[in-house]
């Protein structure tokens, strides 16, 4: 089943998890951010749309740590410098820069 969820009685109220309806549709492909936790299934007919979703979080989080905000321990990595163990929201050395990486769905569900 795709993770995409619609609103069917009160889309006013994303919390009214009453509601929420996910699409039925088989999924196809793994969507992950690189930076964050945010991950989702997706059909082919919501991917595009997912990807998007994700890829907004993860920038959204990007620049809350840019501005100093404070951003769940999760989306930190460590880093030791000059000694000192840091956090840092990711290793620019060991990824590609990508919000998002998509994979499909193979059969045994991995």
């Amino acid at each position: 089943m795709c993770d995409y969820i619609f609103y069917s009685d009160n889309p006013a109220d994303p919390t009214d998890f009453e509601s929420r309806v996910y699409c039925e549709r088989a999924a196809q492909f793994w969507v992950q951010a690189t930076v964050t936790t945010h991950n989702s299934r997706a059909c082919t007919h919501h991917l595009a749309r997912i990807v998007r979703e994700i890829e907004g979080a993860s920038k959204n989080t990007i620049q809350a740590y840019k501005n100093g905000e404070e951003v769940p321990p999760t989306y930190l990595r460590w880093v030791v410098k000059d000694g000192k163990r840091l956090p840092r929201l990711f290793l620019s050395e060991s990824h590609n820069w990508a919000y998002v990486t998509v994979k499909p769905i193979t059969r045994n569900g991995r």
